[in-house]
């Protein structure tokens, strides 16, 4: 499994949690009113969550799921530069060698490990 891949599957069990919260809450927020006068015509606890509850609470969820999206980011930006492998380090700084001044070459040469 390539670090992307695990990094990928990390994060998406990250937001799990997070996002459900947020739809429970935005779920919540919406006006007792409103879910009594939906029952009160007749449908069921589920069509009035389908047809009333959720469409009313769109808005929260959507905003809900930016902002565990955002945070499952910022708590894993710090992750991904450690992700990669020394060859790719080495391939960078190879392909970075033609560009440089003669006084880093020469500082190259003498210190390999720079």
């Amino acid at each position: 499994m390539s670090p992307n891949t695990a990094l990928a599957a990390v994060t998406g069990v990250m937001l799990i949690p997070l996002m459900s919260s947020f739809a429970d809450g935005a779920m919540s927020a919406v006006p007792q009113s409103l879910k009594d006068g939906a029952l009160a015509l007749g449908p069921t606890r589920g069509e009035t969550m389908l047809k009333v509850v959720f469409p009313a609470a769109i808005p929260g969820i959507v905003g809900g799921v930016l902002m565990a999206e955002s945070r499952v980011i910022g708590v894993t930006q710090p992750v991904v530069p450690s992700g990669r492998t020394g060859r790719d380090r080495r391939r960078r700084q190879g392909a970075n060698r033609g560009s440089e001044p003669r006084c880093i070459k020469g500082l190259r040469r003498l210190f390999p490990a720079l």
